[in-house]
């Protein structure tokens, strides 16, 4: 791993929002695999503080792989990451990458115990899904 690259995969620690998401903007930048596979191995540490700032990165520079990793998202603890994930998941551009496996994320996300998390999933299932999902 280049030296540029783990320093910024270290600012995805950082306890500061503002710094994770400036070193977020600067690995898309980045972009490819090499980006990609580090960040979201970051995305399943348990604890990880930048979830959703990685979950960006994701998001840009993978294909199918942005839709997993969302769904494994929606089973962590905190449910402002789920939240973020749902909402990411909402956008039509992101859930062509994987119609089914993002409207059977969506489902989940609909049982969400937090209210707020389940209310956007169903938002979300009606922005994304057609007719012939229903």
């Amino acid at each position: 791993m280049s030296q540029p690259l783990g320093e910024l995969l270290d600012r995805l620690r950082a306890p500061d929002a503002e710094v994770r998401a400036r070193a977020a903007r600067s690995l898309a930048e980045m972009g490819g695999p090499l980006v990609l596979a580090p960040v979201s191995q970051l995305i399943l540490e348990r604890g990880f503080p930048g979830v959703r700032e990685a979950l960006d990165v994701v998001v840009q520079l993978g294909g199918a792989q942005a839709i997993a990793m969302l769904e494994h998202v929606l089973s962590h603890q905190d449910p402002a990451d789920r939240g973020a994930a749902v909402r990411l998941l909402a956008d039509p551009n992101v859930a062509a990458r994987g119609p089914a496996s993002a409207l059977r994320a969506l489902a989940i996300a609909t049982r969400d115990p937090v209210e707020s998390v389940a209310g956007a999933a169903i938002t979300a299932l009606a922005q994304v899904a057609t007719e012939v999902d229903y």
